[in-house]
């Protein structure tokens, strides 16, 4: 059996709306439930999972936003004030790139990049 046309890292694309991120209270990102593989490895997150953020000291910060099948969770891996996002984590799979400016206190849906593979 081949899932993802044999692809090491896959979103499991089963209604559409797996690992889907919208914008929460304050700097929270909220990010549905889902199920893909990394590195070969199956995480499956049964329900939602609102992540918090913080706003950056001195330039805006790119961070990721990454599927652990190691730990079975969803979380974040912060970036670098004034670099680009990170890189993924071995073992875990890029869902979102959160983009978050000095000060900034609202999160709107500007601010995700979706980087989910199929």
């Amino acid at each position: 059996v081949s899932v993802g046309a044999g692809k090491q890292n896959v979103i499991l694309k089963r209604t559409g709306k797996d690992y889907v991120a919208s914008a929460g209270s304050g700097l929270v990102v909220n990010v549905s439930a889902g199920a893909a593989f990394a590195n070969y490895k199956l995480i499956a997150v049964p329900s939602a999972t609102a992540l918090p953020f913080t706003a950056p000291v001195t330039s805006t910060r790119v961070d990721l936003i990454q599927a652990n099948a190691v730990k079975g969770i969803v979380e974040v891996k912060l970036g670098t004030e004034g670099g680009a996002a990170p890189t993924v984590d071995t073992d875990c799979i890029a869902l979102w790139e959160v983009t978050t400016t000095v000060g900034q206190t609202t999160r709107i849906s500007g601010d995700l990049e979706d980087v989910r593979t199929y």
